[in-house]
């Protein structure tokens, strides 16, 4: 497994019926996952992307195969409006619901992962949708989550202060 390039990965991961892909420990991820990446698309527009790029020299992100709104694949669809049935029956029938998403869009071939986050249909992208390699780097590179203060944990024989204090 540890020699299998991005290429063996998405011939092993296109065919398949998974929404996204990750190695489930059960049965109710999987679930999980298919109520989540609908609610997120249907609800919020939110779209998600799964993409494979080979990790060894690879500094441009070059994307091997990348597709965003996998749930939107009709292979999933059945799957889909099962747990959509279970989880939230006030939907009525799904069917409709999944036939209206987006349709699934496939990263354009040879394509780096930070031109793809446009794949509008437009030949192409404007100058204001196009990253600069420093906004690139920057968001390789810095951490754009606010920083946390964490408790500082002591054994008792360590804690900071003296018994006269």
């Amino acid at each position: 497994q540890r020699n299998y390039s991005a290429d063996d990965v998405a011939n092993f991961f296109q065919p398949d019926i998974a929404p996204s892909f990750y190695a489930y420990f059960t049965i109710r991820e999987d679930y999980a996952t298919l109520f989540e990446r609908f609610m997120m698309l249907h609800r919020l527009d939110a779209g998600a992307d799964i993409a494979f790029l080979n990790a060894n020299d690879n500094e441009n992100f070059a994307v091997t195969w990348g597709q965003r709104n996998r749930i939107s694949e009709p292979s999933l669809s059945s799957r889909t409006a099962y747990v959509l049935n279970r989880v939230y029956p006030e939907l009525g029938d799904p069917t409709p619901l999944i036939t209206n998403l987006p349709d699934p869009q496939s990263f354009p071939a040879n394509s780096f992962w930070f031109e793809a986050l446009d794949l509008s249909p437009t030949t192409e992208q404007t100058s204001k949708n196009k990253l600069t390699q420093d906004e690139i780097n920057y968001r390789l590179h810095t951490d754009s989550l606010p920083q946390h203060k964490h408790a500082t944990i002591f054994k008792l024989d360590q804690v900071p202060f003296s018994e006269e204090e």
